[in-house]
């Protein structure tokens, strides 16, 4: 899936086995997430679409692509 088209509500894996659910609807390289923390709950905050590889779409762990012009971008920021 197309990290643009991933919707505010949809489970995320991010790296570091962090799981979480996406807080937004946006279309850049930096998303809100909501995301787990062992033992404290849970904490809302931001981060790289580079960072996002899976999404839960109907039940089913799917990888993330980022789009070329997005590429661009976190290259031009050393990611």
């Amino acid at each position: 899936m197309l990290t643009n088209d991933i919707k505010e509500g949809m489970p995320i894996q991010l790296t570091y086995g962090r799981v979480g659910t996406m807080k937004d609807n946006k279309k850049g390289i930096i998303r809100t997430v909501e995301v787990e923390v062992p033992g404290q709950g849970f904490d809302v905050g931001s981060c790289y679409i580079n960072e996002i590889i899976m999404v839960k779409v109907d039940e089913r762990w799917q990888p993330t692509e980022i789009v070329a012009a997005h590429k661009k971008q976190l290259e031009k920021i050393g990611w």
